[in-house]
């Protein structure tokens, strides 16, 4: 993708090492302040300064590493990264664990074997060539579980979100080029962060509907995603 190409293992790594950058970062009196006064206000995605962003950058494999134990512990009850495999969790461009580590950690996995003769489907303990399970069999068990929210697969989140341009349309172009020139392509992670950090207090005026909460980077400002800094001992 572009001047930098980004794996698909890594691009699903990426996302890990957000969720520990996003947990040391949050500050919740931070995230209040300027907050939008109305619900139509454009949500406006600030730019971040990453190590891995540029035509030099490298991923902190320390850092992805930390974002996968975070993604487990606090993301993997709702969200599923089901195009990583249990190998990619070993191999260059991703964490780069252990390999031994991570097939213990594949054997505590349950997935389906091959059909027997009879045609009959048993469960068996994961190993690397399998993909890491979902927490929930499909979508109509996560929308029951989930009061009718369907929790986005987190496998290649960043490359498939991007930041709106809301300056003139005669910039655009220009700035595009400018971004061109710098190796800029991380406007996924730059939404990504800003959504984990972005909740906050709803602002005078802004009716938040049943079970939804306020956040000022997600688009209409209303997302049924708790605050996940809230509510918990977060991860050590």
């Amino acid at each position: 993708m572009g001047m930098k190409r980004i794996s698909s293992r890594a691009a699903a790594a990426l996302v890990c090492g957000l969720l520990a950058a996003s947990q040391e970062a949050f500050c919740p009196a931070a995230a209040a302040e300027g907050a939008p006064d109305a619900a139509h206000e454009p949500a406006r995605i600030a730019r971040q300064h990453w190590r891995f962003a540029g035509l030099l950058g490298h991923f902190d494999n320390a850092q992805l590493r930390r974002g996968f134990k975070v993604y487990t512990e606090m993301c993997s009850s709702c969200h599923g990264i089901r195009r990583l495999a249990f190998r990619n969790l070993a191999e260059p461009g991703g964490p780069a664990f252990p390999e031994a580590a991570v097939k213990s950690l594949a054997a505590t996995y349950q997935v389906d074997d091959a059909p027997d003769e009879q045609g009959k489907i048993k469960k068996r303990p994961a190993i690397l060539a399998d993909g890491i399970p979902p927490p929930y069999a499909n979508e109509q068990e996560a929308r029951f579980a989930l009061n009718g929210a369907l929790p986005p697969d987190l496998s290649l989140i960043v490359r498939a979100r991007a930041i709106e341009e809301d300056r003139p349309f005669y910039v655009v172009p220009f700035a595009m080029l400018l971004d061109i020139a710098r190796g800029y392509q991380e406007s996924g992670a730059d939404y990504v962060f800003a959504y984990l950090t972005g909740y906050a207090d709803a602002p005078p005026g802004v009716e938040l509907a049943e079970s939804m909460n306020y956040n000022r980077a997600f688009a209409g400002h209303q997302t049924a995603m708790p605050n996940p800094f809230i509510g918990g001992d977060g991860v050590v």
